[in-house]
């Protein structure tokens, strides 16, 4: 498998994760953090009931690689006052999201991630928090599985996604 249909493939799995967090109210701080030595697919913020209930509307997953935050509200943790729609993020619990994309062939392909990368995505996240200040506020490391198989016949492709909630107590 060449690395340009790899990277394709984690940019659908990103986008799919993003969509599938969405719509259950998680807010977007930002995509792809990157240090030096390490990156994380997606920081959320943690859906909230007032939220979910009135100020987010579920918006249609764009696809087209022009479009990678148009149709998402990004939330910006570098200005002190938020809209007033959102809650401080400091009161949320952040989410540091990664995202492993797969394309299946049979039923028993499941995803690991190993210590190593654990503990890589963790110093990763501890730095987002220093650089923004915001190492008190409550935050965990998740895993999104996306599995996708193409059906040559109706040519659609069939996903099946597995959400992993704070992989560092698992």
């Amino acid at each position: 498998m060449n690395s340009l249909y790899r990277k394709q493939l984690g940019n659908l799995g990103e986008k799919i994760a993003m969509h599938f967090l969405y719509n259950q109210g998680y807010q977007l701080i930002q995509r792809n953090y990157l240090i030096r030595g390490g990156q994380i697919d997606l920081i959320m913020t943690s859906p909230i009931q007032k939220m979910c209930k009135s100020n987010i509307s579920k918006r249609p997953l764009h696809l087209n690689s022009n479009s990678q935050n148009k149709s998402y509200q990004v939330l910006d943790i570098n200005k002190s006052i938020l809209p007033q729609k959102y809650i401080n993020i400091k009161s949320q619990t952040i989410h540091f999201v990664e995202v492993k994309t797969r394309q299946y062939k049979s039923k028993t392909n499941e995803i690991t991630l190993s210590y190593r990368q654990m503990m890589t995505l963790k110093r990763t996240a501890e730095n987002f928090l220093m650089l923004h200040n915001l190492e008190f506020a409550t935050w965990q490391l998740d895993l999104i599985s996306i599995n996708l198989k193409l059906q040559k016949q109706s040519r659609k492709i069939e996903t099946k996604i597995k959400y992993f909630s704070n992989i560092l107590e698992l």
